[in-house]
């Protein structure tokens, strides 16, 4: 009885070190090099945060002191941010109809970008070049394959549950 209880207090202490040294471990490296769903201009960083449902998805696009994009791609809710945009704060709007694509600049200095009713992007920009800086981000999103991202540009939050 004795050997008993002393071989399950080895064995007990043994799982105990192999789980405290696996906890200090560094996390391994991951194989495969960054993907982002689009294509960053130089400087630009891009944050994904998952969404309760699968392929429910958003996150932010942005330059330190510069241009920030806020995006969202869900296959679920069926809208079209530039759709809810109020006609009184609509300085102009653009429609591709094959595609249901639309841009909307509002009043206040927003853009709107809706492709399809899955993907919407929305930025407050103060010139053309930041507003042409979103669109050619923006109209390469490609959430199957991406694009290479440099290390350091891509930072993904935890799934929410």
């Amino acid at each position: 009885m004795r050997k008993i209880r002393h071989l399950l207090l080895i064995l007990f202490l043994g799982l105990v070190c192999a789980d405290l040294s696996a906890q200090d471990a560094p996390p391994s490296p991951v194989a495969s090099k960054p993907r982002s769903p689009f294509q960053l201009l130089p400087g630009y960083k891009l944050e994904i945060r998952g969404g309760f449902e699968p392929h429910v998805e958003g996150g932010r696009i942005w330059k330190p002191g510069g241009l920030t994009i806020e995006w969202s791609f869900d296959i679920y809710s069926g809208g079209a941010s530039a759709d809810t945009i109020k006609q009184k704060d609509i300085l102009w709007r653009m429609e591709l109809s094959p595609t249901s694509t639309v841009l909307v600049r509002t009043r206040q200095n927003r853009a709107v970008l809706s492709i399809g009713k899955e993907l919407n992007c929305s930025a407050t920009v103060h010139n053309d070049q930041e507003l042409a800086e979103m669109l050619l981000m923006c109209l390469t999103f490609n959430n199957q394959k991406g694009y290479d991202a440099p290390p350091g540009t891509v930072v993904i939050e935890p799934q929410k549950n």
